[in-house]
Parts: structure tokens; C-alpha cells; sequence
């Protein structure tokens, strides 16, 4: 009988001690965090997003589930000017940097990967589309009442909800030089 410990039974009893669902790859240089606790409650409503929500510390909440067609509508403006090849290698990059963008938050999020990658998608061409629109001064039922637009900005800037375009604007550039 061999008592000699293997590797199998080093990884199993470290899946024991530690969350192995846990991303264990270090964080990326800019990241998102939840605003700390003890800050929050000097004012609650200052931190949730208004109209909006870009990523996955307040994705799928009730309140702002409504506000998601904003999103599909947008993407479908989108769709219009780029072709189906466009349109599968803005998904590939997404897929092929998913863990750089799980990475960009604090928190690991549970969502699964088609999920995640739909959120960033959408989320992605809703900031592209909304920049446009308000660059090209189009009129638009979001651009053309100043209520929502300005909190839509605000809901851009909080900090648990930056975008962080390191990675898309990597794959923007390389785009746009082909």
C-alpha cells in the first residue's frame, strides 16, 4: 500500500480550506469597489444608479429593470450600421477578455458567462450609442429630457458603476487601423 501523498489530495483538501469558486487571479490595475459600508450610510441615496445600471455590482436590480430596454433599443440602433461580422467579433473580444473584465470589480460576480457577457455587451453599446447620439446631437427620447440625461450622467460617474475602458478601447483601436 502506497501512503504517499499526491497531488489530487493536496488540490482536494485545499478546496476545503479555500472558496475554489473564488476568482484567484489578481486584480486589475483600475478597479471598481462597492462604496465602503460606513460611507453609505452617511447617505444612502447618494450611491444607487437613477435610470441606469453598467455592470455587475447593480446588475439585475429590480428598480432599474424597466430602464434595460433603453439598452436593447440602443443596440438595435447599433446593429444597424455594422455588419454581422462586426458585430461577432465585438462579441468574440468580449469573450476573449471576460476574466480582464471580471477582474475590473472588487467583487466576484456570480453571474454566469453568457450573462456577464450579454450585461457588458449591452452595457457597452448603450455608453457607445448614448456618446453618439448626444456627439451627433440626435434627438432621442433619453437626450431629450434633461431630468433623465443628467442623471444619467450621474449614474455614469458613481463610482460603483465606471466603466472601465482600458480593454475596449484597446479593441477600438486595434478596429479602427484595420
Amino acid at each position: 500500500m502506497n501512503n504517499s501523498i499526491t497531488i489530487v489530495a493536496i488540490e482536494e483538501r485545499k478546496e476545503l480550506i479555500i472558496d475554489v469558486g473564488e476568482n484567484l487571479e489578481p486584480r486589475a490595475k483600475r478597479c471598481t469597489y462597492r462604496v465602503p459600508t460606513d460611507l453609505r450610510q452617511i447617505n444612502e441615496e447618494a450611491y444607487p444608479p437613477r435610470v441606469i445600471s453598467i455592470g455587475p455590482l447593480q446588475h439585475g436590480k429590480d428598480e432599474l429593470a424597466d430602464k434595460e430596454k433603453k439598452k436593447i433599443r440602443y443596440k438595435r440602433e447599433y446593429c444597424k450600421r455594422i455588419t454581422p461580422e462586426k458585430w461577432q467579433q465585438v462579441i468574440k473580444f468580449i469573450e476573449e477578455n471576460e476574466k480582464k473584465f471580471r477582474n475590473s470589480y472588487e467583487e466576484n460576480s456570480t453571474l454566469e458567462k453568457l450573462e456577464f457577457i450579454t450585461m457588458i455587451l449591452y452595457d457597452v453599446v448603450f455608453i457607445v450609442e448614448l456618446f453618439l447620439k448626444k456627439y451627433r446631437n440626435e434627438s432621442d427620447f433619453l437626450l431629450d429630457r434633461p431630468g433623465i440625461l443628467a442623471n444619467i450622467w450621474l449614474d455614469l460617474i458613481l463610482l460603483e458603476i465606471r466603466f472601465h475602458s482600458s480593454s475596449w478601447m484597446d479593441y477600438t483601436t486595434s478596429r479602427s487601423q484595420t
